[in-house]
């Protein structure tokens, strides 16, 4: 995996800013509404075997549209000042091409246990005093598993009809827009709105209605309805604390027979995969070089490779005989490819 390596030595202060290859930067484009840098302390060699520090090492981080995990890159500071942290984020910008996306401030509540789950996961693949020849590798191995649990996740998505709990329009429609794990959420919101809430108050001004709604929780949300725009505003600014509407926006779009939810109540921040990467298909990625798109190219049939092992394995595993077909089968392909063969099943019994 090729690294864009960047470091600044000083009498008093080393830093290096590591980042990885065009995967991480096209998930940094699609996925950076929430960015993260937690510390970690690690014991590293840097510049020679003569010379070493221990370093804070810190990994860029955000989540994905399915709520995961996702690695931009990562760097390496000789303490914690602000003179340290200022030039890896520069640094970081420099190598990305463009700076992060501005997000909600309420995101920053959960970033605590985010970093604390961040650093566990890191820690699984680093050791004290490793070089960063073996942090390298190892960090490699860190992103290959934590790619392979968003493509799986991708592939529960593409493949999971939801079932749905009402008969409003909106939800099937956001259902269609939603990742899976965000439109459970979404739908609790919608049931909410189905079963619970109610209107206590209203008024009527300018070309603007205002409602007053309580859910079953006591929470009080007021809603503004501009007539003229069809837009909805809530006080309870779930939508930007979480990026999904509110179950008092719900209520009104079920009682005014909202068929399909607007776009600017789904944002993009959630939206299934292939919708989100249509979204970002601006000029900047056009003007990918081709080395990119051939590291974007291998990732799609990398997923689609996944996505037929697992569509194989499901429909196989159930019968005895169909399992032993296809491992015989991927064996011979191994050694038509590559001259060996996946470990032996001789020994099995298919009693």
């Amino acid at each position: 995996m090729e690294m864009a390596y960047e470091p600044q030595v000083s009498e008093t202060n080393v830093s290096i800013c590591l980042q990885t290859d065009a995967i991480s930067n096209l998930d940094s484009r699609l996925h950076s509404h929430i960015l993260n840098l937690p510390a970690l302390y690690l014991s590293v060699t840097v510049c020679d075997d003569i010379l070493r520090y221990c370093m804070v090492f810190g990994p860029f981080t955000g989540k994905d549209n399915l709520g995961c995990p996702v690695t931009f890159g990562v760097g390496f500071m000789s303490n914690e000042g602000a003179d340290a942290f200022s030039w890896l984020l520069s640094e970081f910008v420099y190598c990305m091409g463009f700076a992060p996306k501005d997000f909600p401030m309420g995101s920053l509540l959960k970033t605590t246990s985010f970093s604390e789950s961040e650093n566990s996961f890191f820690k699984r693949y680093t050791k004290p005093y490793f070089n960063l020849a073996d942090f390298v590798m190892h960090y490699n191995s860190a992103l290959d598993a934590q790619r392979n649990i968003t493509e799986r996740f991708d592939f529960s998505d593409a493949s999971k009809v939801p079932i749905l709990s009402t008969e409003h329009l909106f939800e099937k429609h956001a259902a269609a827009m939603y990742t899976d794990r965000i439109f459970q959420q979404v739908q609790d919101e919608i049931i909410e709105a189905d079963r619970r809430c109610r209107m206590s108050h209203f008024e009527m001004g300018d070309n603007t209605e205002i409602y007053t709604i309580m859910d079953n929780h006591r929470n009080k949300g007021v809603v503004r309805h501009e007539i003229g725009t069809e837009s909805y505003h809530c006080d309870c600014k779930l939508f930007l604390w979480r990026g999904i509407s509110c179950s008092h926006i719900f209520w009104l779009f079920k009682n005014h027979d909202v068929k399909e939810i607007q776009g600017t109540y789904i944002g993009t921040r959630w939206l299934k995969t292939p919708l989100l990467k249509s979204v970002h298909n601006d000029q900047s990625e056009e003007a990918s070089t081709s080395a990119d798109s051939q590291v974007d190219d291998k990732r799609v049939v990398a997923t689609k490779l996944h996505s037929l092992y697992f569509r194989l394995f499901q429909r196989a595993q159930s019968n005895v005989n169909d399992i032993f077909a296809l491992f015989y089968g991927m064996e011979e392909l191994s050694h038509k490819l590559f001259g060996d063969t996946v470990p032996s099943v001789s020994s099995m019994s298919k009693a």
